[in-house]
């Protein structure tokens, strides 16, 4: 992969510092900043117009992720939502007996550092923290752009990053944007032909999700069609490539010492409903599904074989099962559209490892939204909008009717979201 992209090099800059000096970088910046200051006042306005739905209390954690009042309680309070709860549970305890397992160590770990510094605020800092990460991740994204595809294309990707409908991720309590970051750190060292950099960065990565390790793939990518493989360099080079599984294995380790089962992490999984099953034969029922959910939001006629959960109302169920099979179609076709577009253009070790994070998803399901968490997933797959950009980049019209109508959806879900609707 590196030589390949060292052919689209361009010479304009050579460093990160430099790269940022720029009224174009400055403009992306601001793009992915004013992005978080809209997810935050729209946290804010949805809390004061529309009713809270009510959750399961073991959603909630009010000593840990509701601890802000008033007006900055509003705004960032519904930030720690859902998986953000179980975060902040790692952040605080650790894994008792290896529960929370499938919340992998390191965002709770940088989490229960910064918030040592933030008054023990464990919600503050893990809010504080994403929002950096992003920022960091938006700055690299557009450097790594711009050096192949020009200062254009670059705020383009960033745009579409920071504006897609599910970006609001990156700002909660939430691994996304440490994966995201690292990710590109990753492909930046492989850049620069720093392998054994690459792999220390997609080790971390792996140590925030199980899906870092794939990683692996473009890693192994640039050690195979390097033209640079010194043998006094080989060696370090080699190690490079067990660095992502040692970081898998290292987790494993830990589990089996805390409670008894080092896959704790994948076992736990079918708790939240999730099976094995063949991604083509996801994607059809994630298509059945989605043609159901258009029929339920276009004529009210639900699903066949809905089944409400305990204590909740049956026409809530559907609709909110409807409006979720959708988003999670959609947020796919987008993924598919992407992948297929990126691939004459981009490097073919970023088309590689957004292909893989998408799988991910296909290969898990779940039963009644087939797609579960794929609008969350495709966040991290930052090759996606970078195919974005470039197909945009001329296109001003175009660009400017896409960016809008996902601004829009971004305030909708961001909304959903601050009210405990479920999103991904």
């Amino acid at each position: 992969m590196s030589v390949e992209t060292a052919q689209r090099t361009r010479p304009r800059s050579h460093s990160l510092t430099a790269g940022l000096t720029d009224r174009w970088a400055l403009a992306a910046l601001c793009v992915a900043g004013g992005s978080r200051l809209l997810i935050a006042l729209v946290c804010l306005v949805a809390g004061r117009l529309f009713s809270v739905q009510p959750v399961n209390p073991a959603l909630r954690y009010p000593a840990v992720a509701e601890v802000l009042h008033g007006t900055l309680g509003e705004l960032l309070n519904p930030l720690a939502h859902y998986d953000g709860v179980w975060f902040l549970h790692v952040a605080v305890q650790g894994y008792p007996d290896g529960q929370f397992a499938t919340f992998f160590p390191l965002y709770p770990l940088t989490v229960r550092a910064a918030a040592l510094l933030a008054g023990r605020n464990y919600e503050l800092a893990g809010i504080a923290l994403s929002t950096i990460f992003f920022l960091a991740a938006a700055a690299l994204l557009y450097h790594l752009v711009e050096l192949d595809f020009g200062r254009r294309a670059a705020l383009c990707s960033v745009a579409f990053l920071s504006l897609f409908p599910t970006s609001f991720f990156f700002q909660a309590t939430y691994s996304e944007s440490l994966l995201l970051l690292l990710s590109l750190v990753c492909f930046w060292c492989l850049r620069r032909d720093r392998l054994v950099l690459a792999g220390v960065a997609a080790l971390l990565a792996t140590l925030t999700r199980v899906s870092g390790i794939l990683l692996l793939a473009p890693l192994a990518m640039a050690y195979f069609g390097s033209s640079k493989r010194a043998a006094g360099r080989a060696g370090a080079r080699s190690a490079a490539l067990l660095l992502p599984p040692l970081g898998l294995l290292g987790y494993c380790l830990y589990l089996w010492h805390a409670g008894g089962d080092p896959v704790a992490w994948s076992t736990e999984e079918s708790e939240w409903g999730r099976h094995l099953a063949s991604p083509v034969g996801t994607v059809w029922h994630a298509t059945r599904a989605a043609g159901y959910a258009v029929r339920y939001i276009a004529t009210g006629r639900p699903a066949p074989l809905l089944q409400a959960y305990p204590g909740q109302v049956m026409s809530f169920v559907q609709h909110e099962i409807a409006v979720v099979n959708l988003i999670s179609f959609l947020a796919l076709v987008f993924a598919v559209w992407a992948l297929v577009a990126g691939w004459r253009r981009l490097p073919h070790g970023y088309s590689v490892y957004a292909a893989a994070l998408i799988a991910v998803p296909l290969l898990q399901p779940r039963a009644q939204i087939p797609l579960m968490s794929m609008p969350r997933f495709v966040l991290c797959a930052f090759p996606l909008f970078i195919t974005a950009g470039l197909a945009t980049e001329r296109r001003g019209r175009l660009r400017t009717v896409l960016l809008l109508g996902s601004t829009a959806a971004l305030v909708y879900l961001a909304g959903r979201f601050a009210l405990w609707l479920f999103v991904a």
